[in-house]
């Protein structure tokens, strides 16, 4: 099955989306997802992710959204200003003072990189 969908497309550079754009042509192919409990997925450490990492996000974001134009619906400006403003609130917030404000530079960070794609998307 992987090899007749051609696998993961080549077109994405980074890291990013290439997994839901796979996963997006297998629905269309007719494929029923198996989920696997016992399945894990190890990264190697990585250092915070900065302003770039987000930028290449919401360039395979756009790649993805060209390959799969009835995904526009779902992944729109708003579906990242609701992304940034519940991250922030359920996530962030508590944060905050569970872990006495470690981590919050780099959570603001994400969302206004966040909140960046829901108005680069709002004037597309």
């Amino acid at each position: 099955l992987f090899r007749s969908i051609s696998g993961f497309s080549e077109l994405f550079q980074y890291p990013c989306m290439e997994d839901v754009e796979l996963r997006t042509r297998l629905d269309k192919y007719g494929a029923r997802p198996c989920f696997v409990p016992d399945a894990a997925v190890v990264h190697p450490w990585r250092s915070l992710p900065g302003w770039s990492y987000y930028q290449r996000h919401f360039e395979s974001t756009l790649l993805f959204r060209s390959l799969h134009v009835e995904q526009r619906e779902r992944i729109n400006s708003r579906y990242y200003l609701r992304l940034a403003v519940y991250g922030f609130l359920k996530s962030t917030l508590p944060g905050v003072f569970r872990y006495r404000g470690k981590g919050f530079r780099a959570a603001m960070r994400q969302h206004l990189a966040v909140l960046a794609a829901s108005v680069r998307l709002a004037y597309e």
